[in-house]
């Protein structure tokens, strides 16, 4: 009999470490992802998503200490226009000492 319940015992966390370990939680039909999780798709820094998620552009729960995004939310995310700014290249140009402009 104690083997039966070491097995029992043995599958119900090798089910709660592969749930943990995938990344997708689901409750009451939702699903919910791990930043780490939605990071390692997309490739970005899991440190990107935690910004946004305090910037409050990200919607995310907090479950004990990590936290999930519905699918809902990071997909109203990912639709959301935003504005990306272009970063142009400032003019340097080599002036001596009397003011001249000596770059080709």
């Amino acid at each position: 009999m104690k083997n039966k319940k070491a097995k029992v015992v043995k599958s119900r966390t090798s089910k709660l470490q592969k749930l943990r370990t995938s990344g997708v939680v689901e409750i009451a039909g939702i699903k919910f992802y791990t930043i780490r999780k939605i990071a390692r798709d997309f490739g970005v820094n899991p440190a990107t998503l935690l910004r946004r998620v305090r910037e409050r552009k990200l919607r995310a729960k907090l479950m004990g200490r990590r936290y999930y995004i519905a699918e809902d939310d990071l997909r109203a995310f990912l639709t959301t226009p935003t504005i990306v700014r272009s970063r142009e290249p400032k003019d340097k140009k080599e002036k001596g000492i009397d003011g001249q402009d000596y770059t080709a």
